[in-house]
């Protein structure tokens, strides 16, 4: 590893902020149902989910470029479907707005930062200039979360997806992040727990990149962090 390192930039979900446990894509659906307020709007859950998963679908084909959509929006095209609604003379768009609502606050309750990070992200923050690049599906929803726990004072800047427009793997998230960070890539390190999204691309555009696995779940000869702690040893 260079150890000309100016800029750090960390990937967030798994990363810095994980989730217990680790939910399905049919969980963020049940999270939105469930003390909802407008269950009785759909015959059951089994529905709900079947609707839920077709408005995804419709943005996944719509956003083929990794142009990022968000929660809402899937919301909104599920409740303007949705012929009870209309039925009733309610609004879409506010049924929607109900349902993020839930479901935001039941993502944000399983939230929690590992106690190597609450312990070496200050150490790191002594040393380096650090960024953060996040995939997230709702505005303002990684600021939240960093104030949340504490670890927003320690960037420079956050790049979430939502509000740039393109999400990981797109090339232009990174680029803008080097953008940002105003550093020659090959002095930025990029920390992350996805092959993909936190090591090839950002290795592709020059940058030094390091994989936090963990629980062992990649084989592989990339270099790697099980805990926050090894960054101790490394940098």
């Amino acid at each position: 590893m260079n150890p000309d390192i100016q800029y750090i930039l960390f990937d967030c979900m798994e990363t810095l902020i994980d989730m217990n446990p680790v939910p399905s894509r049919n969980d963020y659906a049940l999270w939105a149902y469930e003390n909802s307020g407008v269950k009785d709007l759909w015959p059951d859950y089994n529905e709900f989910l079947a609707h839920y998963n077709q408005a995804r679908n419709i943005l996944n084909l719509r956003h083929a470029d990794l142009r990022e959509d968000s929660f809402s929006d899937r919301f909104v095209i599920m409740c303007k479907k949705n012929p009870r609604i209309s039925a009733q003379n309610l609004s879409p768009e506010e049924i929607a707005a109900q349902l993020w609502r839930n479901f935001m606050q039941a993502y944000y309750t399983r939230c929690f930062v590992h106690e190597d990070v609450k312990q070496m992200l200050p150490r790191l923050a002594d040393k380096y200039n650090l960024g953060l690049v996040s995939n997230f599906k709702s505005a303002g929803g990684i600021q939240f979360l960093m104030k949340a726990h504490g670890l927003a004072g320690y960037f420079d800047f956050i790049l979430a997806s939502i509000d740039f427009g393109r999400r990981k793997p797109h090339k232009s998230i990174y680029q803008e992040a080097i953008r940002k960070s105003k550093t020659p890539p090959q002095y930025i390190l990029f920390v992350g727990d996805d092959i993909q999204n936190d090591i090839v691309v950002p290795r592709s555009l020059g940058m030094q990149t390091l994989l936090l696995d963990r629980y062992n779940i990649y084989n592989n000869k990339d270099k790697k962090i099980k805990t926050f702690y090894e960054f101790e040893s490394l940098l």
